[in-house]
């Protein structure tokens, strides 16, 4: 196993409406300053029960999307790379 570099970021959002595609601007850096795409996601804190998965859309260096089954839900999470 290779040893290397570990980024993550918590953030909090919001999600509106229940199963709508939720665009979350993140900002992982590498040691370079050069964008990471997110290797995953965690969610570490929510304020009501609901489930947070991935959408169809490819994250990017800026971007990541995803969507939770629960209207007005309000989750931090950990996005690593």
């Amino acid at each position: 196993m290779k040893s290397g570099s570990f980024v993550a970021t918590i953030i909090v959002v919001t999600f509106a409406a229940a199963d709508a595609e939720l665009a979350v601007t993140h900002e992982l850096t590498s040691t370079a300053g050069l964008g990471v795409i997110p290797r995953g996601s965690l969610v570490v804190r929510r304020d009501r029960g609901s489930r947070v998965y991935d959408s169809t859309t490819t994250w990017t260096a800026t971007t990541a999307y995803l969507k939770c089954d629960t209207a007005n839900a309000v989750c931090y999470i950990l996005f690593f790379a």
